[in-house]
């Protein structure tokens, strides 16, 4: 009999959480269960019935009618999980911005969870299992046999979360799905219940400028890189924790954040002088004045300088087909460039520096 194995991803809203999941689970052909979808089932459930408001939630009444229907999931040919409430599926439904903007306030009573998290076991048993969500490592299994945390700033989630909601509600702004973002970020991180940490014991992986395209499932690792984050997401998910002798606030980094006058920082504080960070940055490009002029990206793509040198050139002469041509050239050979030269950063950067970083955090060098 082969060993049941459970995955457990965490991670804020809008990580790439889901994603990744539901590729690693049909990698290995193991159950992927969305725990996300259960909460926001039972919001829409909550706001269907009348029993939230914007004060409170009538939470007694909603266990009630919780345990007077059927909260379940079906597996599609894929194994894909698919939510149902009383045998019909709700997953369109549970996918809308009022849902995202009221599942944190119903996800943070303990009642709540209590009763997720005794469908979330009973869904995993005798079976290897991907499941993703806000507590999973911490929580619901915390002795899994694998453990992620996927993490990235708070504007590359919340265009990701704008992308996928205007498709079905074409007036939704930016900063609102930024904003309600933000909010669930606080809520879910500051709970009494079951709060969004990321475990020791996990791995951390920052989906900044993680493309599905690029998503590959592999049994060798990538090298760490530590998460950049604004000073201000610093201080309102980790300076507390820094200004106590809690043992998790030291350990191997994680986060690098630019201070106010204009230092690195990182969280976690390093818990040895011994660590190395390999800073990479990139150069700005030296005007091309001259005919024997070279660009500074490598020769094979400089097909790409061309074709966008083509677009501001047609653009100019009012010449919308050959703009066209040329702007399609020019993405193609960026996409071209980003595949080819992922794995090889050393080709687009001017500079290596090694910097060590003292006890405080503080980066020099």
């Amino acid at each position: 009999m082969k060993k049941k194995v459970i995955v457990a991803i965490d991670g804020p809203s809008s990580s790439g959480k889901s994603t990744i999941a539901k590729l690693v689970a049909k990698h290995f052909n193991f159950t992927y269960i969305d725990s996300g979808s259960i909460y926001r089932a039972i919001t829409y459930l909550a706001l269907k019935n009348n029993l939230v408001n914007t004060q409170s939630i009538d939470v007694v009444s909603l266990i009630d009618l919780l345990n007077n229907c059927s909260i379940s999931f079906s597996f599609n040919s894929n194994n894909q999980n698919i939510i149902k409430i009383d045998d019909v599926s709700v997953d369109n439904e549970i996918r809308t911005f009022e849902i995202s903007n009221n599942v944190s306030l119903i996800a943070e009573k303990n009642d709540i969870r209590k009763y997720v998290l005794k469908i979330q076991k009973d869904i995993s048993k005798n079976k290897s299992v991907v499941m993703d969500g806000r507590d999973i490592g911490s929580v619901v299994f915390p002795n899994a046999d694998f453990k992620f945390f996927l993490d990235a700033s708070l504007d590359v989630r919340s265009f990701r979360r704008w992308n996928e909601l205007k498709l079905s509600e074409k007036d939704l702004k930016f900063e609102e799905v930024k904003k309600d973002l933000l909010k669930r970020d606080e809520n879910d991180i500051n709970r009494k219940f079951s709060p969004l940490i990321r475990c020791k014991d996990s791995i951390l992986i920052d989906s900044n400028n993680l493309d599905v395209d690029f998503v590959k499932v592999s049994e060798n690792l990538p090298p760490k890189k530590l998460i950049y984050i604004t000073y201000d997401d610093y201080r309102r998910r980790f300076l507390a924790t820094a200004q106590t002798n809690n043992s998790d606030h030291y350990g191997t980094p994680d986060y690098v954040f630019k201070t106010q006058d204009d230092k690195f920082g990182l969280y976690r504080v390093p818990d040895s002088d011994g660590y190395t960070i390999n800073y990479e940055y990139w150069k700005t490009h030296s005007d091309l004045s001259a005919s024997t002029d070279t660009p500074d990206i490598p020769a094979r793509f400089h097909d790409v300088v061309v074709a966008r040198a083509k677009y501001y050139i047609y653009n100019l002469r009012s010449d919308p087909q050959f703009t066209q041509f040329a702007d399609r050239d020019y993405r193609e050979g960026v996409k071209r460039m980003r595949i080819e030269l992922i794995n090889a950063p050393s080709e687009m950067l001017d500079t290596r520096v090694n910097l060590g970083y003292n006890r405080r955090g503080a980066l020099s060098g």
